[in-house]
């Protein structure tokens, strides 16, 4: 396991261990229904497409701020939604280790208004939560302060940043043989200490 220097001086390890802790802190801190919803996006694995209540869903527990929105916006286009997911799940349906596949189902969901690519990502962890991971802000800065990320969250975010974060998640996911939502967790819940 690799040693990163914080500070200069101190040293930040990252652990199975320690990760499994952060876990645990994670769905003690999560209120009810954002762990429900969680466990519901979940189970949606391999379904061929999403539709509106579906992806209401998964507006909810990524950016609960704009679920009012996106449910003005969407309510009533659930072909259209429909559609559009399919579209994507198409493209990277055994494609879920190509950049290129992974960049277009990106671009391909960011036609869903009011979602962006914390959503669109979430929408590929709700596919297969195996081979993708949801990408968030405050875990992007803790990898970057550990040094798995070159640079800090990136504004405006692109799919292709995400294609970087996803395979430092992967990697470190494999490194400490825990699974992507594990990993996800626990760093989301570790930034909640610091100012990421």
């Amino acid at each position: 396991m690799k040693d990163f220097k914080m500070e200069g001086k101190r040293k930040f390890k990252l652990s199975s261990e320690k990760i499994k802790y952060l876990e645990e802190k994670y769905k003690q801190r999560v209120v009810d229904e954002h762990w429900k919803l969680e466990k519901e996006i979940l189970n949606f694995s391999e379904k061929k497409d999403l539709g509106y209540e579906e992806l209401k869903k998964i507006v909810k527990w990524k950016t609960p701020r704009i679920s009012k929105r996106f449910n003005k916006y969407w309510q009533g286009r659930d072909d259209e939604i429909r559609e559009i997911t399919r579209d994507a799940f198409r493209i990277i349906m055994n494609k879920k280790d190509d950049q290129d596949a992974i960049k277009k189902a990106i671009d391909e969901l960011d036609q869903l208004g009011w979602v962006g690519i914390g959503v669109a990502t979430a929408i590929l962890m709700s596919y297969d939560k195996e081979k993708f991971t949801v990408m968030d802000w405050r875990v992007w800065n803790i990898l970057f302060l550990c040094c798995y990320l070159k640079e800090p969250y990136p504004k405006p975010p692109k799919s292709e940043h995400y294609c970087c974060y996803l395979k430092a998640c992967r990697n470190l996911a494999d490194k400490l043989r825990i699974n992507l939502r594990t990993l996800d967790r626990a760093l989301w819940i570790s930034s909640k200490n610091y100012d990421c």
